[in-house]
């Protein structure tokens, strides 16, 4: 199991819910040097790796972090279902082999077109996948 995994969930369909998080009390977020920042989730994830400008953002504005990205997302993945080969490795797998430090997790596109009826069901599965 990976230790000391920092998670910044960015939700594509813009779902603000989190669980035990304030409005009034943001969580705040920083860097350490080093990190290796791994990107998971949909096709919004899968995109981000046809060019370098969202790395380059984030080396630019944290240059002296020496942070390394590996990107993971791929096309139609949910929280709870990534659809990959045999023997392909679970995403706790992948993520220790890319000695990941800090997730950044694009969910929730996919699962918006289950329309409100998926709504609470989206909400206890992004609760599991944050506490795990």
């Amino acid at each position: 199991m990976i230790r000391y995994v920092r998670a910044l969930l960015l939700l594509a369909a813009g779902c603000a819910w989190t669980a035990g998080v304030s409005a009034a009390e943001p969580a705040r977020f920083t860097f350490q040097s080093g990190d290796h920042v791994s990107l998971i989730g949909n096709t919004m994830a899968d995109r981000l790796q046809h060019d370098g400008l969202f790395e380059a953002v984030f080396q630019t504005q944290f240059r002296d972090q020496k942070l390394s990205f590996r990107n993971l997302g791929f096309s139609a993945d949910e929280l709870n279902m990534r659809l990959r080969s045999q023997n392909f490795g679970s995403p706790d797998e992948w993520l220790t082999r890319t000695q990941t430090d800090v997730v950044l997790a694009f969910f929730g596109y996919n699962e918006s077109w289950k329309g409100e009826a998926g709504l609470e069901g989206f909400k206890g599965e992004l609760d599991g996948f944050v506490k795990h």
